[in-house]
């Protein structure tokens, strides 16, 4: 099953308006919660039904840190939602479920790789 191209548009561009508002109110609470401090909101992701929305976070420290992080963010995510239904003027706020992005890391581990490729053909 294809999705229509409108509803792909308004998919991607409330995808687009999550981030932002999400990014806004997660720097917000972290002044008050330094537990959560060092998040940086990378992507959103809604399901097909835009009943659930994925925030993939990123933090330099690592996957382990994230986890700790990740109970705090837990306790703030009724109060985010009810924050977020008030940003935003939809019809339904989606459920928030938070992932550590690991794109980042795995784009490190790619370059790494392709530099100690180029340094043994520069050897040969």
């Amino acid at each position: 099953m294809t999705v229509p191209r409108s509803g792909f548009i308004k998919k991607s561009q409330k995808e687009s308006v999550l981030k932002r508002v999400v990014s806004q109110l997660l720097f917000q609470a972290s002044l008050d919660y330094p537990a959560i401090r060092g998040l940086t909101v990378t992507r959103v992701t809604l399901s097909t039904n835009k009943g659930m929305a994925s925030i993939f976070l990123y933090t330099p420290e690592g996957p382990e840190t994230f986890k700790q992080k990740l109970e705090a963010l837990k306790l703030l995510a009724p109060s985010l939602r009810k924050a977020l239904a008030t940003e935003i003027r939809a019809r339904y706020t989606p459920e928030i479920r938070f992932k550590f992005d690991d794109t980042l890391e795995k784009l490190h581990r790619i370059e790494s790789i392709l530099d100690q490729i180029s340094k043994s053909e520069k050897h040969d």
